[in-house]
């Protein structure tokens, strides 16, 4: 018989960051993007327990949840996920949005409402990073935007895409000037 598998992870949606983009501009829905693990597992023959491992004690192979109780493995898989590294630059975490979660494309969404709605003489909106993410977010920004707001795509280094082959890095930047995103290098 197939091994017993239990998820536990609080969150109720399975979330697909690289369509994150299409769901800010709503090109797909939330169930595409982020299914419910309850539909996503149903019929697969694993549970799901929307809690979080507190504590692991290996020695008698057990994991503990958040309401305190233990449930016995013969195998375990931590997988944490990730979460947005502001670098240590001084001011980024208070002051800017991350782009890694449902709640991130809300208030993106709500932002870009606001500047399409009332648009002002020189309403930037700053994307920093100009690897693949950056890129694609800056473009789907400037899209969403219809010209309310000017696009600055800031990177640290000499190029964007910077490990990219120089056929993408090509097309990237023929994106980025369709939509007349500035692309600021060698800027931190």
């Amino acid at each position: 018989s197939p091994p017993s598998i239990l998820l536990i992870e609080p969150r109720e949606r399975f979330l697909f960051l690289p369509l994150l983009y299409e769901l800010l501009s709503g090109e797909l829905p939330l169930w595409q993007v982020a299914p419910r693990y309850d539909a996503l597992l149903a019929g697969h023959g694993i549970a799901w327990l929307a809690e979080r491992a507190e504590r692991i004690d290996a020695a008698t192979s057990r994991v503990q949840t958040n309401s305190g109780q233990w449930f016995a493995y013969d195998r375990l898989v931590i997988a944490c996920g990730g979460a947005s590294d502001h670098f240590g630059i001084p001011g980024a975490e208070q002051h800017s949005l991350s782009f890694r979660s449902l709640a991130d494309v809300t208030r993106l969404q709500a932002l870009l409402e606001r500047l399409t709605r009332r648009p002002a003489p020189l309403q930037r909106l700053a994307v920093v990073g100009a690897g693949p993410t950056g890129v694609e977010l800056a473009c789907k920004l400037a899209d969403l935007g219809r010209g309310s707001t000017l696009i600055e795509l800031i990177e640290q280094g000499p190029q964007a895409l910077p490990g990219s082959p120089a056929f993408n890095r090509e097309q990237a930047l023929l994106a980025l000037r369709r939509r007349d995103v500035r692309l600021r290098c060698h800027t931190r």
